[in-house]
């Protein structure tokens, strides 16, 4: 914050303002914002009306007030910088280095609860690097006067005087069912009926959808065992099938080896790999012939049933690889 404060920008924190995204306060008002109904159900706030309504309304009708008035006010409005909060978070303990970007102080979920609740904590400093581009380098230690915020789900253990995380996978189940939640499905179903809301029950079709096969440092190159790769693909295609879109699936490159990947812009999408086909004068053609599978990865998540053709509503269901089917009536 130093150039806001002009202080001036120094090369140690240029552009670490996504990193504020998981901050405690950030991070709680995004998850409050868009799932406030199901992890934090019975909080109650009073609206302009002095009616007691839940967080999430609360927070969606201020911001679509606020949105209103911008848009007729310029004439225009965009979203900029959607967060998830804690979301979907699979551990307290660790951010995805994926998708959130760690540069210079980073505490996790579990240390911005502790610092939070008054409590000092040693955070992570992360440093630019390559090829990858942060590491950590060391740790600083933060809130040392003790100052509070709040938060509860988790406690502190005052035998060994350090936090401790109660409810591990808080934010991955539904507080009042305790149900998993499949936030990838439900997310797809969202932007679906969404897009059928705006435009009319038109086709929709969702481009490019793939995994990286060479994830987890490559490990299956070695190991020939794509388990996770499979399960990967498999929830995809699985969220994509309940919502009935339509997808083009990414990629099929019959160039494609462990050395090069796909042969373009470092990518390794390709179900099928020429290093795992037999060359053309070992190939049995009957339909049914094994060896026509050689050099698919993930056949088993890739090669999947489905009607081609029904006048009726469909609803589809997989569970553990196997795939449901519920024709009904057509609705008006």
């Amino acid at each position: 914050m130093a150039g806001v404060k002009g202080g001036g920008h120094v090369d140690s924190v240029r552009g670490v303002w996504p990193c504020g995204y998981t901050k405690l306060a950030a991070a709680t008002m995004a998850t409050l914002f868009w799932a406030g109904d199901t992890f934090a159900p019975k909080l109650l706030v009073k609206d302009k009306h002095g009616k007691s309504v839940p967080i999430q309304q609360f927070l969606q009708n201020a911001y679509l007030a606020m949105s209103e008035l911008l848009a007729r006010t310029v004439g225009d409005w965009m979203a900029y910088s959607v967060l998830r909060g804690y979301i979907d978070l699979q551990s307290f303990h660790s951010w995805d280095y994926n998708t959130d970007l760690r540069l210079s102080y980073y505490p996790t979920a579990f240390q911005s609860f502790q610092l939070g609740a008054g409590h000092r904590s040693e955070v992570a400093v992360w440093t630019r690097s390559v090829p990858m581009p942060t590491h950590k380098t060391s740790y600083a230690a933060f809130n040392p006067a003790g100052r509070e915020a709040m938060y509860d789900v988790w406690g502190w253990d005052v035998v060994k005087n350090e936090g401790v995380v109660l409810r591990e996978h808080y934010f991955m189940k539904h507080s009042v069912t305790g149900k998993k939640i499949d936030c990838f499905a439900l997310q797809i179903r969202n932007l679906v009926e969404h897009g059928y809301a705006s435009l009319g029950e038109k086709p929709v079709v969702i481009g490019e959808c793939s995994i990286p096969m060479d994830m987890n440092n490559k490990e299956a190159f070695v190991t020939e065992d794509f388990t996770w790769q499979t399960r990967v693909m498999d929830v995809m295609m699985t969220a994509l099938e309940r919502s009935l879109v339509g997808f083009t699936l990414w990629t099929y490159n019959p160039s494609n080896n462990d050395q090069i990947g796909d042969d373009w812009n470092g990518e390794n999408f390709s179900w099928f790999s020429s290093k795992r086909a037999l060359p053309p004068s070992l190939l049995y053609y009957d339909q049914d012939a094994r060896s026509l599978d050689n050099g698919g990865r993930i056949l088993p998540a890739v090669v999947r049933p489905y009607p081609a053709k029904t006048s009726a509503e469909v609803r589809v269901r997989d569970v553990l690889g196997r795939f449901h089917v519920r024709v009904g009536e057509r609705r008006a």
